[in-house]
């Protein structure tokens, strides 16, 4: 802190103006960074009491209020052992303490205890769904950022041309007073709707794997997509011989593609894995090999 409260001014103040990739995550390590000991900068600006400080970092809404330091203290635990024990002489500041709670600081002994740690949860098995979602992970950063550029357009001009001919299916609509159909027979209608759903539903569901994990944005995709499957469901089940069983149908297929797509990341995890023990047996009976040779 240095007692430079200008400084500190300008660097929070910049750094929550900050637009550029990745800046949430930026501010989030800047605002709440530790020391050896640590202490966040909400720490040191208790045990120095600056109170200008303080106030102008709990206006910053990504300051962790309860983050515990090195001794097992809160902000609000050091706050209130240097007022109680009138630090520098001056009396307790009730308005300050009342103003700190009501920002959420908590005291540590309040602080709900996790249940398991970080090495806890490394070991316990890895699951079905924690296999996915480690495949999900692996996937996107796998892919490079051109690659996921190009394979972005190439799922958004395959979602805008299978949208489009639920829209107007080839050869036409049937006209009628209770609502068009498709012209075409219904062997080759089937035909069509299998086949332009499965390619719908593959490339709604490979955008939403490519997107950023965490991203706001992806939380938008999702319901757009899901607002967009819906439409698509209704357009097709409009035009088709049997309205009821063909949306009941569409929604089965959105049922059963992300279970595919887990399914196979699941299996290319588990080959990985076996591939990779057969390797290692195979050089290991080579080097037994050699060293009786």
């Amino acid at each position: 802190m240095n007692d430079r409260f200008e400084v500190l001014q300008v660097l929070t103040g910049g750094i929550q103006r900050m637009s550029q990739r990745n800046a949430f995550n930026i501010e989030i390590r800047f605002l709440n960074k530790e020391d050896f000991s640590y202490n966040t900068a909400l720490h040191l600006a208790a045990y120095k009491d600056d109170l200008q400080a303080v106030r102008l970092l709990l206006k910053c809404q990504l300051v962790e209020r309860n983050t515990v330091n090195g001794d097992g203290l809160t902000f609000l635990d050091i706050l209130r052992n240097l007022e109680n024990a009138g630090h520098q002489g001056q009396s307790r500041d009730l308005d300050l303490e009342q103003a700190v709670v009501k920002t959420g600081c908590k005291e540590a002994t309040s602080l709900p205890k996790l249940e398991k740690t970080t090495s806890d949860h490394y070991k316990t098995p890895i699951t079905f769904w924690s296999h996915c979602s480690t495949g999900i992970r692996r996937l996107k950063s796998d892919t490079s950022e051109e690659g996921r550029a190009v394979f972005l357009i190439i799922c958004t001009l395959i979602i805008t041309s299978t949208y489009q001919t639920a829209l107007q299916p080839p050869g036409g609509l049937r006209q009628s007073e209770e609502g068009g159909s498709a012209v075409m027979k219904q062997t080759f209608f089937i035909v069509l709707w299998v086949s332009n759903t499965i390619g719908f539903c593959c490339a709604l569901l490979y955008t939403f794997c490519l997107l950023p994990v965490s991203s706001l944005f992806t939380t938008w995709f999702f319901w757009i997509g899901a607002s967009l499957g819906v439409s698509y469901a209704l357009a097709m089940a409009v035009i088709s011989p049997h309205p009821v069983l063909f949306i009941c149908a569409a929604f089965a297929l959105y049922l059963l593609f992300p279970l595919y797509l887990f399914m196979e990341i699941f299996i290319a995890l588990r080959l990985s894995h076996l591939k990779a023990t057969v390797s290692r047996m195979f050089v290991t009976l080579l080097k037994q090999r050699q060293s009786k040779a």
